[in-house]
């Protein structure tokens, strides 16, 4: 849980200090919580970030949640599920914020130097400038999630509520609202060669 399971109706004891002291329980364990999950996230989402940015600069990356049918929304799970995606875009963009900063220092340095012109001086000079691109569709900036189950029963009864739907829906908004050129700057561009491999080797194996 991204929280301590507390109930704070049991905390109303006479004791003020017995009060205070279980506050401060409370906040120990949440800060402890949300470090084990920012530690989850970054091993789990901000890893594959680092390896699209590094593949792809300026790639457009979507996070979505999955396995969204583990919470039940009937225990406070939709309230919980939200909290952890909300600490997820707040980690992301605190990562963002550092990796920025740090490349900023390198090309710094890389100009003191005079070796911009280098190989080196141009990759890290492309992977300032095109960051990845990371996108919330929805209009509140929150994190689309979807679920596995698939026979799950809809809110209206009849279509299954699992999430894909509002996914879909979300997508088209993006590409509505956020020109296809800046949206996806290497739209005409030629495909490079490692992509070609990986291509016929997909083929291959569906052979």
């Amino acid at each position: 849980m991204l929280v301590a399971d507390y109930d704070f109706d049991d905390f109303g004891s006479d004791d003020d200090d017995d009060d205070e002291a279980a506050w401060e329980k409370y906040e120990k364990e949440k800060d402890k919580s949300i470090r084990k999950l920012k530690s989850v996230i970054d091993d789990r989402v901000q890893f594959w970030v680092d390896c699209i940015q590094t593949s792809v600069p300026g790639a457009v990356i979507l996070p979505v949640a999955t396995f969204d049918d583990y919470f039940d929304p009937r225990n406070d799970g939709g309230d919980e599920a939200k909290r952890r995606c909300k600490v997820m875009v707040e980690r992301l963009k605190e990562v963002e914020k550092m990796r920025v900063e740090e490349l900023e220092e390198k090309v710094k340095t890389m100009r003191k130097e005079g070796k911009m012109g280098t190989r080196k001086g141009k990759y890290l000079r492309d992977l300032f400038h095109l960051r990845p691109k990371i996108m919330f569709p929805e209009d509140n900036g929150e994190v689309i999630r979807v679920s596995c189950d698939w026979l799950k029963e809809g809110r209206n009864g009849r279509d299954s509520d699992n999430g894909f739907e509002r996914l879909r829906k979300g997508l088209v908004r993006l590409t509505k609202k956020t020109p296809s050129r800046n949206l996806f700057p290497s739209i005409g561009s030629p495909i490079g060669n490692d992509w070609e491999n990986v291509r016929q080797l997909i083929r291959d194996l569906r052979r």
